[in-house]
């Protein structure tokens, strides 16, 4: 399973729905299932803090760098962009982000 938008708010309830497991007779909790079974991918989402984010919750080998091409395009109302069609947003998105050159080839085309 792939999840969009840098796993969506999905990601950010994790530590809160270990409950769930247990309510609905789970082996293990919740989150567990989510972090093996799912990648997720930012589909235009250039945002930092969600990039280290997802890394620190799933790890970069379950991340999957993407856009949303031709859907969306343009800039919020402070100027960050959302999608990164134009002057090289995607690709300095990732080439400067804070990981190894193998994990930046991971995100970007390996996993």
């Amino acid at each position: 399973m792939i999840a969009g938008h840098w796993g969506e708010v999905v990601m950010f309830f994790l530590d809160h729905t270990g409950f769930f497991g247990e309510a609905g007779g789970l082996q293990q909790p919740l989150a567990d299932y989510f972090e093996r079974n799912f990648w997720v991918a930012g589909s235009g989402t250039n945002s930092p803090r969600y990039l280290r984010w997802t890394a620190e919750v799933m790890g970069t080998d379950r991340m999957l760098y993407s856009t949303d091409y031709p859907f969306t395009y343009g800039f919020r109302p402070d100027g960050f962009p959302y999608v990164d069609t134009s002057n090289g947003e995607a690709r300095s998105y990732l080439e400067n982000s804070p990981f190894t050159d193998e994990q930046k080839a991971d995100i970007g085309h390996r996993n």
